[in-house]
């Protein structure tokens, strides 16, 4: 076998090795229970079933080892006969190994007195070969058939109960993946219904103080009166909104047809520009909005996502003179929205969270970061939700570009 081949096996037998756990020496009796029988049924000293690795070898199971390699449990492939066995994924048969040139420089002859070596290769189902299971003899000894059948049997129990407990680990790491979906999902409904409730119950405390705000402003004459009544009312929109916000956060991973009509883009792209408008002083450039181009979709809920994006675009400029850039394309079967502005930007180690829930980029350098966090997040599942895509460029002090594909409308 040449180099390349050897690390190619190599490689494949570490990674069986990792996947399997077999270098762990957490469990062992099994293994020591077959070693055990290995050592009475053979009438020998020492039996081994033995992981190989890079550098070492391991002995999952081992009967007959002498301190301090029994509590330790491994030594270094120096004194590896089992290695052979691995290479060559064949039974190795010694009688003596002080004559045999394959290992007759091996220490562990000096040194654990291994005078004749037995060993069976311990291959996966898959085919790869990955340790021995093996027996040592302080003597020279001529090994005979039914050692060599014996011996194969106990492999072949070693291999079972390997793949029986990765089975089994397989099976509760599903388990394990599928509870903790379940207690996802659980604790998903359990948010979901009391946003709701809550967003629902303050509705009406909310309706209420906005309507006898707006009694005393008609009542009184008084400018700070006036101004604080003013203020109040603020407020109360931007809790009402920050509550239509996390209502919005449930917006369903698809939205039915029903829910939704063929609308011409440039109508979303309008009555969104409407509601920031106010926000701030603006230069907006829109480029072929005249094409009347046919989406479908949920018109509220597109005019909410496309707003939210051009009010991060105002809130999140520090400049004297906000511009924003609006590009609308026909590609094939999509439409490619783009939204420039020369805003803050964004710095690369935040990129990666602006679609994060709550996530507020530059807080300390946005005009007005009082919103609820949820902009971009609702964005996101909303265009999502219509079988769309959005991505985020940014550069700090330059600005930020999102993009958006949706589909053509049939």
């Amino acid at each position: 076998m040449n180099t390349v081949q050897d690390n190619t096996e190599l490689r494949r037998r570490l990674a069986v090795l990792d996947e399997l756990n077999l270098l762990s020496i957490d469990e062992t009796e099994t293994f020591d229970r077959l070693t055990r029988l290995a050592t009475q049924l053979l009438k020998v000293p020492v039996s081994q079933a033995t992981m190989v690795a890079e550098d070492h070898q391991v002995y999952i199971g081992c009967t007959g080892l002498e301190e301090p390699h029994a509590t330790g449990r491994q030594t270094p492939l120096s004194h590896s006969f089992c290695k052979h066995v691995v290479e060559t994924a064949s039974p190795l048969i010694i009688n003596d190994t002080r004559l045999n040139p394959l290992v007759s420089d091996n220490p562990a002859i000096e040194e654990f007195g291994a005078l004749a070596y037995l060993g069976i290769p311990l291959i996966t189902s898959d085919g790869i070969s990955v340790g021995s299971f093996c027996v040592l003899d302080s003597e020279p000894r001529i090994w005979q058939d039914n050692d060599l059948e014996a011996l194969k049997e106990l492999a072949q129990s070693v291999m079972t109960e390997i793949e029986l407990r990765y089975e089994l680990k397989k099976r509760r790491d599903v388990e394990a993946t599928l509870m903790q979906y379940i207690r996802q999902e659980e604790q998903t409904r359990i948010a979901k219904e009391m946003t709701v409730s809550l967003s629902h119950d303050l509705r009406t405390p909310l309706s209420t103080i906005k309507l006898r705000v707006d009694m005393l402003k008609e009542r009184t004459q008084d400018g700070d009166t006036l101004s604080s009544l003013d203020a109040i009312g603020e407020r109360v929109d931007t809790i009402t909104s920050v509550l239509n916000d996390f209502l919005l956060m449930w917006t369903p991973s698809h939205i039915p047809k029903k829910a939704q009509e063929i609308v011409y883009i440039d109508v979303i792209l309008n009555h969104a520009l409407e509601d920031v408008r106010e926000l701030r002083q603006a230069t907006i450039n829109a480029t072929h909005l005249e094409e009347n181009l046919p989406i479908q979709v949920n018109r509220q809920l597109m005019k909410v996502a496309i707003a939210n994006i051009l009010e991060n675009s105002i809130i999140y400029n520090s400049s004297e003179q906000i511009v924003i850039d609006i590009v609308v394309e026909h590609i094939i079967e999509k439409i490619k929205i783009t939204i420039t502005d020369n805003g803050d930007g964004i710095p690369d180690d935040e990129l990666s969270h602006v679609f994060e829930p709550l996530y507020k980029v530059n807080k300390a350098r946005s005009f007005n970061a009082s919103g609820s966090g949820l902009g971009l997040t609702i964005s996101q599942q909303i265009i999502q939700a219509h079988q769309g895509t959005i991505e985020l460029l940014s550069t700090v002090d330059v600005g930020t570009t999102v993009t958006i594909t949706l589909p053509v409308a049939q």
